[in-house]
């Protein structure tokens, strides 16, 4: 038997100020939703933006408890993407999505048995032919938390495949362990160049800051690394049109610098840095993404 649930949201502290970018992300992120699920019986879940997951009967094995707790945040899109803190894409790849799951027995996490089928949906059909990855989120590297960038993805044997139901098109994959999943479309390897980002920071600590790059035709969210008193980011699709986008927080200030749309092979991106309140960060970042 199949049942849809609908979600309850979890609640977000409420700040004054903003302590971290982490809390800024997290306070603007689209909110963790939070389903209660019978695990002897099949259920689907779907998500406030569309997102589908299947959990088969005992996907869990004959477990002794009357539920079992499923949590998901769904990233779609390059505003979520932005707001949210979490660079995904690359030369050679175009994310469409960014799943997290995560499931309670008793308060603590658990893996599935049998794989819970993740549908995401596509704004628009998928060309004929194309190539799909799936990437799920790694161990940062020692390099990558020294530069102030500490979120890395590994491609995953299984592949996303594109689907359609219900007159809807969506990439499907199966998903066990718990945690972050990004689907994307391959494309083809082009030239790539280093893109520099020299923000004119004055105090701001350039550890206080993370950058990125945005490559709107790729639906791309870049990560930066610290370089010197700025940022660099490799393999940069050379002649896509691209942002710089740098946020920082000192001392309970946020600041944001935003740099004008141009080709990446021009490579030196300069921008002055504002202060910011979380309304105008997050209307900037809406502004820039449409």
């Amino acid at each position: 038997m199949e049942t849809g649930i609908v979600p309850t949201v979890a609640a977000m502290p409420v700040e004054e100020h903003v302590p971290s970018l982490q809390v800024l992300y997290l306070k603007n992120r689209p909110q963790q939703q939070v389903f209660t699920v019978n695990p002897a019986r099949r259920t689907v879940l779907v998500g406030e933006k569309g997102t589908r997951v299947t959990l088969p009967a005992f996907a869990f094995g004959r477990v002794a408890v009357p539920y079992v707790e499923v949590r998901m945040t769904e990233l779609l899109g390059l505003e979520d993407y932005l707001l949210a803190g979490r660079p995904a894409g690359g030369n050679s790849n175009s994310p469409r999505a960014q799943v997290h799951l995560k499931v309670l027995i008793n308060g603590a996490p658990q893996e599935s048995i049998l794989p819970l089928q993740v549908d995401v949906p596509l704004s628009s059909r998928p060309r004929p032919g194309q190539s799909w990855a799936l990437f799920s989120e790694a161990i940062p590297t020692l390099k990558a938390v020294r530069g102030g960038q500490v979120l890395e993805w590994r491609l995953m044997s299984g592949k996303a495949t594109p689907i359609r139901q219900a007159a809807r098109d969506y990439l499907s994959f199966g998903a066990t362990a718990p945690g972050w999943y990004c689907c994307a479309a391959v494309q083809q390897q082009g030239r790539g160049v280093m893109v520099s980002a020299k923000p004119a920071l004055g105090a701001l600590p350039v550890s206080a800051c993370q950058a990125f790059v945005l490559v709107p035709a790729q639906s791309a969210l870049l990560g930066m690394y610290q370089s010197g008193r700025g940022f660099a980011a490799l393999q940069v699709p050379a002649n896509a049109n691209v942002q710089v986008v740098v946020a920082g927080v000192w001392q309970g200030q946020l600041y944001l610098g935003i740099s004008n749309a141009r080709k990446a092979r021009e490579k030196v991106f300069r921008m002055d840095m504002e202060p910011a309140t979380p309304a105008v960060f997050k209307s900037r970042i809406k502004e820039l993404c449409r």
